[in-house]
């Protein structure tokens, strides 16, 4: 019996029923019979309950790992299905709120484009900034795994997504090559649209025309005095919209016309990247909010079509506007 004990795995079934032939014939004991037959069927038992937990233990870990790596487009995650793989591209990111209607949070946030488009705000809390702020570059592209994803609460989206996705201690990312064509994700407004509003959007939007009047000045905002910049846009149609952007957008625009003295002949062309919309007197205007971004004359193909339609006779050009 001891050499029994000590068998090989592989040889265990052979000695049981070589005690069960002894058991029949030797000692012709139906009750020691009867016992080693039950004793076989328990080894047996168990070793196959063993084989088949260890076999769906490993296939669920390979679900599991299969989940994981699994990359997915920003419309499909959701708080239940975040154990996955974002490809995007950072298209802004911001470190401090330009909204002068709500307070700093502490934290920073961004938007994030996957390859068709599909838009999502991110931000990583307070404690994670330094773990995390030198690794993101607004334009890179980056491979995310291991986030969080929580409900998008906000009364008003900065994109049109129901989620948020939040960078927690263990989640993980890897810059890449490239992610598709578009490098902006630009989602431009038509100004007659914006113009016909009667209430406001859920959701911000793009904006871009050649600028016909701009002027700067202080105003007081939570008993603050912040600047303000004043905005006549108008698009190739000829329609003109009119904005108000509060915080440092002022300094950007006179330190570009600064360092492009006359602008080389050219008008000004300004794209207003997640901007909102507000009501005066009835009348909507452009307005900024957390993630808004001035864009002024960039290389990009919506701008090169306002260049090309600008001659010498053209009552708006640089130079009009800026005596």
């Amino acid at each position: 019996m001891a050499d029994i004990c000590y068998i090989h795995e592989k040889k265990v079934l052979y000695p049981c029923f070589h005690l069960l032939s002894i058991a029949k014939t030797r000692y012709n004991s139906p009750s020691l019979y009867t016992s080693l037959y039950f004793s076989l069927f328990l080894v047996l038992f168990f070793r196959f309950a063993a084989i088949i937990l260890i076999g769906s233990s490993q296939t669920s870990s390979g679900l599991a790992v299969n989940m994981v790596n699994k990359r997915v487009l920003l419309h499909e995650i959701s708080p239940i299905r975040k154990s996955c793989q974002i490809l995007v591209r950072i298209i802004r990111y911001w470190s401090k709120h330009q909204d002068y209607n709500i307070p700093a949070t502490g934290q920073i946030s961004m938007i994030l484009m996957d390859e068709n488009g599909n838009q999502i705000v991110g931000f990583i809390r307070s404690a994670l900034i330094s773990e995390f702020e030198k690794k993101f570059k607004e334009g890179s592209v980056v491979l995310i795994s291991n986030f969080e994803v929580v409900d998008n609460t906000d009364d008003n989206y900065i994109v049109n997504h129901r989620y948020k996705l939040v960078f927690s201690s263990t989640t993980r990312m890897k810059v890449v090559d490239r992610i598709g064509d578009s490098l902006h994700g630009f989602r431009f407004s038509d100004f007659q649209d914006i113009l016909s509003l009667k209430t406001g959007l859920r959701f911000t939007f793009d904006l871009v025309g050649r600028m016909i009047k701009f002027n700067s000045d202080e105003v007081v905002v939570r008993g603050k005095e912040t600047k303000s910049l004043y905005l006549e846009l108008k698009d190739l149609d000829g329609n003109v919209i009119s904005g108000l952007l509060l915080g440092g957008f002022a300094d950007e625009l006179f330190a570009y016309l600064g360092c492009h003295d006359g602008v080389d002949g050219r008008c000004i062309v300004l794209v207003i990247r997640f901007s909102k919309v507000l009501f005066s007197d009835g009348i909507p205007y452009f307005t900024n909010c957390s993630a808004t971004k001035l864009l002024i004359n960039p290389d990009v193909p919506e701008v090169s079509s306002y260049n090309e339609i600008v001659d010498e006779n053209d009552s708006d050009s640089c130079s009009d506007v800026l005596d």
